[in-house]
């Protein structure tokens, strides 16, 4: 087999295994329970449970799918599923921490 016919081979597999190496794991999540109280709107909630400081648009439209319901329809009382997101630590090898890390290293114990 001639080295030209290996060429395009070799080029598939090394962007093959450059495309895989650039997949995000999945992000892992608990779900909790919350019943809505007076004055709840699903911004409020959403954005007093992002402790991963997600997009806040993000949760409330898997606070729909979970549900079934439209978020600007919660009612007083009503059960909701939300998604808690793990707070990601940094990165120790990148050596620099962002403002919200700084932050969070003081409220945590």
């Amino acid at each position: 087999m001639k080295i030209k016919n290996l060429i395009p081979i070799i080029f598939a597999i090394i962007l093959i295994l450059i495309i895989r190496g650039k997949e995000k794991p999945p992000e892992t999540y608990e779900t909790e329970t919350y019943i809505v109280q007076a004055g709840d709107t699903a911004w409020k909630i959403m954005n007093d449970h992002n402790y991963a400081n997600k997009d806040i648009r993000e949760l409330i439209y898997y606070m729909e799918q979970d549900n079934g319901i439209k978020a600007g329809y919660l009612q007083i009382g009503q059960e909701v599923k939300i998604r808690i997101y793990e707070i990601k630590k940094p990165d120790a090898s990148a050596g620099t921490l962002n403002a919200s890390d700084r932050c969070n290293e003081y409220i945590q114990p």
